[in-house]
């Protein structure tokens, strides 16, 4: 189902952050490696940003989260593509290898220039089936300095929120490997079990469902 994105500024925001030099080695190597990812990531920086813009971000923020979203599964060059494309339930070890990537990112851009994008790259996955990293879990995180996201950096809280919502929104939508694309009712119901973010990004997400339906 598609997304409707609200804010042309979004759009112009991640024009410019797909050619930014810093950004589109990296996006390349990961369209080369496995497309799918590769096409994933764009619409989850898209995404992104126009959660962003509606949470009032400035453009500087704006730059760190577009960058996050991007690259939010960079680490995923290190992992095989026939393990990325497999149909076939995944086996245990198999999961533990795919849940490596956020670390994995993490360590590919430790010397980003912006030295937030690889702590909220490590964050993104801490949103799932776990709490809020500020409140009783949070996974240690090796930025660019060499230094953990603290539970009080609320700016780097959202951030990872935003693409939190906007990776698991996204991936749920859009058909898999190991999936069929989800409705809009299941993609609501799904978020509303695994997510444990803020919630008022799933109201937001809403609204960019063509559909409109209502989360329970």
């Amino acid at each position: 189902m598609p997304l409707t994105i609200h804010n042309h500024h979004a759009y112009t925001c991640s024009t410019w952050l797909l050619n930014d030099p810093h950004i589109f080695p990296y996006l390349e190597q990961l369209k080369n490696h496995h497309p799918d990812t590769h096409t994933h990531s764009v619409r989850v920086g898209l995404l992104a940003l126009d959660l962003g813009l509606e949470n009032g971000l400035e453009e500087d923020d704006l730059s760190v989260l577009g960058a996050a979203g991007l690259l939010h599964d960079i680490g995923k060059i290190h992992i095989s593509a026939r393990l990325l494309s497999k149909r076939e339930r995944l086996e245990a070890h198999e999961r533990e290898i795919l849940r490596d990537h956020s670390r994995l990112g993490c360590e590919i851009l430790r010397n980003f220039h912006l030295p937030e994008v690889p702590q909220i790259v490590a964050a993104h996955h801490a949103y799932g089936n776990h709490p809020v990293p500020n409140l009783d879990y949070y996974i240690p995180i090796t930025g660019a300095e060499g230094e953990s996201l603290r539970p009080g950096d609320a700016r780097l809280d959202m951030m990872a929120q935003i693409v939190a919502a906007a990776d698991m929104c996204d991936a749920l939508l859009h058909r898999r490997a190991y999936k069929n694309a989800y409705t809009g009712i299941e993609t609501a119901a799904a978020m509303q079990v695994q997510y444990r973010g803020d919630s008022r990004y799933l109201r937001q997400l809403e609204r960019r469902y063509t559909s409109g339906f209502a989360w329970a």
